[in-house]
């Protein structure tokens, strides 16, 4: 269990986007036992009877993001594999408590496609992040 080290960089990089348009500062620490996020790559019961997700985040389980073992995760687009910084992005969302937007271009859209990238923040998840902290 733990964080890849191909990852660091695309998730260090999803972090920094939600920095970017919050009060929110974010640091890496080494040690597992005091973050307030956890992030690891494992299979696990989640992800046998939720075959299709390739992730999932739970404030309830303190704060902890899972990325699927056995997806082939990347870095960037590529057919029939999934950009890791996509995935963090919308996971991050999650941790910082918004729920899926229904808007396509959103990164809180509760899709990600297949070889494709979504790293930018839309104007509903920077205006939905704002409304739920109430900060300008």
């Amino acid at each position: 269990m733990g964080t890849r080290s191909d990852a660091i960089i695309p998730i260090t990089s999803a972090f920094q986007s939600w920095q970017n348009v919050t009060p929110f500062e974010f640091e890496k620490i080494d040690d597992y036992s005091i973050p307030d996020v956890r992030l690891s790559f494992s299979g696990g019961a989640y992800f046998r009877e939720n075959p299709r997700d390739v992730s999932y985040s739970s404030l309830q389980t303190q704060g902890r993001i899972y990325f699927r073992d056995d997806i082939p995760w990347v870095i960037g687009a590529q057919p029939r594999k999934m950009d890791i910084e996509t995935v963090a992005l919308h996971e991050i969302g999650h941790i910082l408590g918004l729920e899926d937007s229904n808007v396509p271009s959103a990164v809180m859209y509760p899709t990600a496609s297949w070889g494709v990238t979504k790293r930018n923040l839309d104007d509903d998840d920077i205006s939905g992040i704002k409304a739920l902290y109430k900060f300008p």
